[in-house]
């Protein structure tokens, strides 16, 4: 078995558990067992953008985080998933809006 050292630059508020996922996401990849598929908050975004919606950077981060959150392997992340999300984020962005 070969060892590999990897250097990440990690956010000062990143929590100790995502950063434990992010290793064993890393390791399980590399054994050639598992597969992984990559979303980037800015494919949230331009989704939104598709659907005449402006996200900021951290409600499209807060989108992907409920998608793996929410994960059911029945329906897979899809478009269809991604809006769904999308709309739960805009629907609490108007609720704190109208709280104001």
């Amino acid at each position: 078995m070969k060892t590999m050292t990897i250097e990440i630059e990690v956010p000062d508020d990143v929590s100790g558990f995502r950063i434990t996922d992010a290793i064993r996401a890393a390791q399980q990849v590399a054994s050639g067992e598992y597969i992984t598929i990559w979303w980037h908050y800015s494919d949230v975004q331009e989704r939104a953008r598709e659907i005449d919606i402006e996200l900021t950077d951290e409600e499209a981060i807060e989108v992907l985080w409920l998608m793996d959150k929410y994960h059911d392997c029945n329906l897979g992340i899809s478009w269809d998933v991604m809006d769904v999300h999308i709309d739960n984020i805009i629907a609490d962005r108007e609720i704190v809006e109208t709280q104001d």
